[in-house]
């Protein structure tokens, strides 16, 4: 789970937490990772801004990704007490599909990417190679 989607491991790691029994507000906080990405901060953010009782409105709106917004909103409808079990496992589908599809688009683009390297490092020395030879033969009866 190193290199996974932070919005995923989120989803993944309450949703096992929900299924062995524990409640959303004393598991999400434990969900919070240790790690110092972009999304695990605005997490952060969002919970204490929660647990304060400000508006999380703001924070919800400056969210880029559309799955995340929806997994805040969701978060937001389940600390107010409505069950969220049944959507996470809906969500957690959809964002596995959207990273699904984004690496097939990834590893689509990579046959070009790595053509990049042999177009111009190795096709001109093959050139060179190849021609060499023949444009020292033609320079020399130029000159002759």
């Amino acid at each position: 789970m190193a290199h996974m989607n932070p919005l995923l491991k989120s989803i993944i790691e309450l949703r096992h937490r929900l299924e062995a029994g524990e409640s959303l507000r004393s598991s999400f906080p434990n969900c919070l990772c240790t790690d110092d990405t972009q999304w695990n901060s605005l997490l952060k953010r969002w919970f204490m801004a929660l647990e304060h009782g400000t508006p999380t409105d703001k924070i919800v709106k400056g969210v880029n990704s559309p799955y995340r917004r929806i997994f805040l909103e969701l978060l937001s409808a389940g600390f107010s007490g409505a069950p969220i079990y049944q959507n996470l496992l809906e969500i957690e589908i959809e964002v596995i599909s959207a990273c699904e599809i984004e690496l097939e688009q990834k590893l689509r683009k990579l046959p070009f990417h790595s053509m990049l390297p042999v177009l111009f490092l190795m096709f001109p020395a093959f050139l060179i190679i190849l021609l060499g030879p023949v444009l020292i033969h033609l320079l020399k009866e130029l000159s002759q």
